[in-house]
């Protein structure tokens, strides 16, 4: 069916190249394998897209190389588990392109993996942590107790190692009800020079009929106000994903 004009003049247009800067940066996938079960996840889940072979990402890393760019965020699936997670890395800092990572955290609990990361370039660390009460962490995580643990002490690892912090949390209803009490936690554990991220919850991936995700925005306003009050009064910057401003309160955020 053809568009009609009106369709056309509402799109956002972007332009089909943007010129590659200093501040440019790339999604870096490996893959969607994970020994997480989050039973809201976001990825597709179509096995093509579990694993990708070394030598695609290889080539991959020359073409970012080529195209100019100096920094990517690795991700997965969690990109950690990927055999040839460290070849890739190795291949980045020889072309003199640093990396952030996104990531679970649990790999991330064994230091000596933490300090490889950093000497080979990594800098940056967003991990996702959607409570710090075990039971609500556990049924969005679909882990175990100690893997929580395990998260928990793999911040603490990359925060000694140096590298920069974000906390990701996603919105359900395991967590809506202690949003500020998870802050306080935050910059009593962690510091308040981490940063976080809370999220509305995505439902176009595998996991996207979870229940606990199927949340109005006006079931959020409420504690996403009070996390981001608290957050304000204890220092820590806070930003928020996919939620209107509307919502939020927050009329300057780019969300």
């Amino acid at each position: 069916m053809a568009t009609m004009p009106s369709e056309r003049l509402m799109r956002k247009r972007r332009r089909d190249r943007a010129p590659v800067t200093g501040r440019s940066m790339a999604l870096f996938r490996l893959g969607e394998i994970c020994n997480n079960k989050c039973p809201m996840c976001s990825n597709s889940g179509r096995p093509e897209a579990f694993y990708i072979s070394e030598p695609a990402l290889l080539e991959r890393v020359h073409r970012l190389a080529v195209w100019g760019f100096r920094r990517v965020v690795l991700t997965g699936g969690e990109p950690t588990l990927h055999p040839s997670f460290f070849t890739i890395a190795t291949a980045l800092q020889a072309r003199s392109i640093t990396f952030d990572i996104n990531t679970h955290g649990r790999t991330f609990a064994d230091s000596a993996f933490a300090n490889r990361c950093v000497d080979l370039g990594l800098e940056r660390a967003i991990v996702s942590l959607h409570s710090h009460e075990v039971e609500a962490s556990r049924a969005m995580s679909g882990f175990s107790a100690q893997a929580h643990h395990d998260t928990i002490q793999g911040i603490h690892n990359l925060q000694e190692a140096g590298v920069g912090v974000m906390l990701n949390l996603v919105l359900s209803t395991w967590n809506l009800d202690h949003l500020p009490a998870f802050v306080r936690y935050v910059a009593d554990t962690f510091g308040r020079e981490t940063l976080l991220k809370i999220c509305f919850p995505y439902t176009g991936g595998k996991g996207g009929d979870w229940p606990a995700i199927q949340l109005r925005y006006r079931d959020a306003q409420g504690p996403v106000r009070a996390a981001l009050a608290t957050a304000a009064e204890l220092g820590i910057f806070a930003m928020t994903e996919s939620i209107p401003n509307c919502i939020h309160g927050r009329p300057e955020s780019k969300d």
